[in-house]
């Protein structure tokens, strides 16, 4: 009963395309003015570093990916909003038998599996694009 809820909304996260890619959209655009603008003016301030480049490059992935890793996981908790606006947390507690406690533990397990996965697909992403392409 608990996997099948927290199946049901990795699906309906799974569906919403426009919603994973507004919480990619605030990286992407980070990702452009670093590499445009930021970059090499960054590697410039810092003329003592032996290796500024891979410093910067590595500073900024993890302030990229800090910023997927947060907004992701609030699409689950809108979800949740979503659900609780058509009373579907009411069915829930009837026809499951959950309570109010295990449905929020769930959305919050729900959100930590889906911030995991991202995190992990984009931190393989972002480690490939700064070791290869720049």
């Amino acid at each position: 009963m608990y996997l099948k809820f927290i199946e049901r909304n990795l699906r309906i996260y799974l569906k919403d395309k426009v919603g994973i890619f507004f919480s990619f959209l605030g990286m992407f655009i980070s990702l452009i003015i670093y590499i445009f603008f930021l970059r090499t003016n960054l590697i410039d301030s810092l003329p003592t570093l032996a290796h500024a480049d891979k410093f910067t490059d590595t500073w900024m992935v993890a302030g990229l990916i800090s910023i997927v890793a947060l907004t992701t996981p609030l699409n689950a908790f809108g979800q949740k909003m979503e659900d609780r606006k058509n009373h579907k947390l009411n069915d829930f507690k009837v026809n499951n038998d959950l309570k109010a406690n295990s449905l929020n533990w769930l959305y919050t397990l729900t959100a930590i599996i889906e911030g995991g996965s991202i995190y992990h697909r984009l931190y393989d992403f972002m480690f490939w694009i700064f070791e290869y392409s720049i």
